[in-house]
């Protein structure tokens, strides 16, 4: 599922394969993107912004795309190319490569004084990747929204940008902290090593292979997706809650995260 180190990773590759670079070939299957003439003009710049990626061009134009569940941006040498679908919101055609996002349930283009405008870009809290962050900001916006549980807290992109559901479980876990306490019953110091310890495993992330946060046995991770199974640390089963407005599913182990009995509930297998 893509997270803030997917959306680096992606602004790290279109960055060494199409930016500067003048574009041959665009294609949209949004109406809306597709009326904007991007041929001859060159990608200024590409940054990810928490879950977002923006593109830059030169002719003063964004694209804004977030990936969502299933979305995904491919980039291929241009002998590789893919031909042309209803699922493309963006194909990109330079003289050497072909990127494509598809998928993505955003997908919009505006000129750059409506991106300082935007209602949901503008609003973003801290890329707990962007350089000389300072992290005790974050901090501060979690305690800010002291009485809403950890766990839900650090999905609010308005908090911090680029945290997913699979860091807020594994690095939950790995700080031993319940992710259905109230914010506020947790110390800045606590706080503070929960969003450090972030940031460094994603940052491990951004290289080359897979996701992952834990090293050996069978698995790459402590106890996403693992509901059932028994936790590598103390051998007690791994649990499943829904979390939040938006039912986000939490995993956790109640031995090591000293969680209540009483915060089974809604607990499942899946």
């Amino acid at each position: 599922m893509p997270e803030g180190d997917t959306l680096k990773k992606i602004q790290l590759r279109l960055n060494e394969t199409i930016v500067q670079k003048s574009i041959r070939e665009f294609y949209s299957s949004d109406p809306a993107i597709a009326r904007v003439d991007f041929i001859g003009h060159s990608i200024r710049a590409v940054n990810a912004r928490g879950k977002h990626l923006l593109i830059y061009f030169s002719h003063g134009y964004v694209i804004h795309t977030h990936l969502g569940r299933e979305g995904r941006w491919r980039i291929r040498p241009l002998s590789e190319k893919s031909k042309y679908h209803s699922k493309m919101i963006v194909a990109i055609t330079t003289d050497s490569w072909f990127a494509v996002c598809e998928n993505a349930p955003i997908g919009e283009v505006m000129t750059e004084w409506e991106l300082q405008h935007h209602p949901l870009l503008s609003n973003l809290g801290p890329d707990i990747l962007e350089p000389g962050i300072e992290l005790e900001s974050i901090v501060n916006n979690l305690l800010r929204a002291g009485n809403v549980e950890l766990g839900e807290n650090l999905l609010d992109q308005r908090i911090c940008a680029g945290i997913g559901n699979i860091y807020k479980s594994e690095i939950l876990f790995l700080e031993q902290l319940d992710p259905f306490q109230r914010t506020d019953n947790y110390s800045s110091k606590q706080l503070l090593s929960l969003i450090e310890n972030t940031r460094r495993w994603m940052r491990r992330n951004i290289a080359p292979g897979i996701r992952r946060t834990h090293w050996g046995h069978r698995t790459v991770k402590w106890v996403y997706k693992r509901a059932g199974q028994h936790c590598m640390k103390c051998d007690q089963p791994i649990r499943m809650r829904r979390q939040g407005l938006q039912q986000r599913s939490t995993y956790f182990c109640a031995h090591c995260q000293n969680v209540p009995e009483n915060q089974w509930e809604l607990t499942s297998n899946g």
